[in-house]
């Protein structure tokens, strides 16, 4: 399963999944799982925590999470996750671009912020009340995924993922610092963001001019840069150029592809092009860093 690589099978108590799209793990007890590197499937993960402790480590950071959460995208690559002896807890996954458009229709949730909590965003020593409503949105979640005779499963089961992507949202967005504490709704231009954001998810392999987006949402070039400056701080380049890399690292990560297919599949005209853009984002040229992570 595309959960199996962050939790060992002998704690988990139980799971259900809905074939490309959600999984559900009620998790218990100790294990200490290697993160591997080479991610075919890009997921969404929310590591849920009520009871005991869990550390997850990467090349930099150690975080460790007692009562609350923590998200886990495929570009945060973590390397290893530790679970204590009475540990006890919820592993949500989603397909990420499933995840990307719950983010994106959930209000309140300024683009700012909701790139933050894409990232890596989490909590500990969360009340007692918030970590119950946790536990409740992932035990409806896990519920309703074994309720496969159910001909409106899939909407149901996406229902109850928005609400615990709203309500994860809502409890860090309480706490975010940088964020005003006040209602937030989607103006002209946010709406105009999202609609953009999954364009490119859908399109970014084949597709990286401003032209081709501007057109599609009926709107001019300059006035799509504009919203897309004023609501990320980057300019539409940037982000167009950024959400390329982030998909290029899926293919990365995936060992039965060679770097010259990852040129052609992402519209390079050759290996050196992409080679380049690699380096620029990464720092690594695409060969230095399948060798560094052991991609093979």
């Amino acid at each position: 399963m595309y959960y199996s690589e962050l939790i060992s099978e002998e704690i988990i108590l139980k799971e259900d999944h809905l074939d490309g799209k959600i999984g559900c793990c009620e998790i218990g007890g100790t294990a200490e799982v290697s993160v591997p590197y080479n991610r075919k499937e890009a997921w969404h993960h929310f590591l849920i925590c009520n009871r005991g402790e869990v550390t997850i480590l990467n090349e930099q950071t150690e975080t460790v999470i007692r009562r609350g959460f923590i998200s886990i995208s495929n570009n945060a690559h973590p390397t290893k996750i530790q679970f204590t002896k009475n540990f006890h807890g919820y592993l949500i996954s989603m397909d990420f671009n499933l995840f990307l458009d719950m983010l994106r229709s959930a209000s309140p949730s300024p683009a700012v912020f909701s790139e933050h909590f894409r990232r890596m965003g989490g909590l500990s020593g969360m009340q007692a009340e918030e970590v119950r409503t946790l536990s409740k949105d992932s035990r409806n979640i896990l519920s309703t995924l074994g309720r496969k005779e159910h001909l409106m499963l899939e909407k149901i089961c996406m229902q109850f993922c928005g609400i615990l992507v709203t309500d994860l949202i809502d409890m860090l967005w309480k706490r975010h610092e940088n964020i005003p504490k006040k209602n937030y709704y989607m103006d002209r231009g946010d709406e105009i963001l999202r609609q953009f954001m999954h364009l490119a998810a859908q399109n970014i392999e084949k597709e990286t001019k401003v032209g081709f987006y501007a057109e599609k949402l009926f709107i001019s070039k300059q006035y799509l840069s504009e919203v897309i400056l004023k609501k990320t701080c980057h300019t539409i380049g940037v982000v167009l150029s950024t959400f390329r890399f982030e998909w290029s690292m899926r293919y990365i990560n995936d060992p039965s592809m060679t770097i010259q297919q990852i040129a052609s599949r992402m519209s390079f005209p050759d290996q050196s092009s992409f080679g380049k853009f690699f380096k620029m984002h990464s720092g690594s040229s695409p060969a230095q860093y399948r060798k560094e992570h052991k991609i093979m």
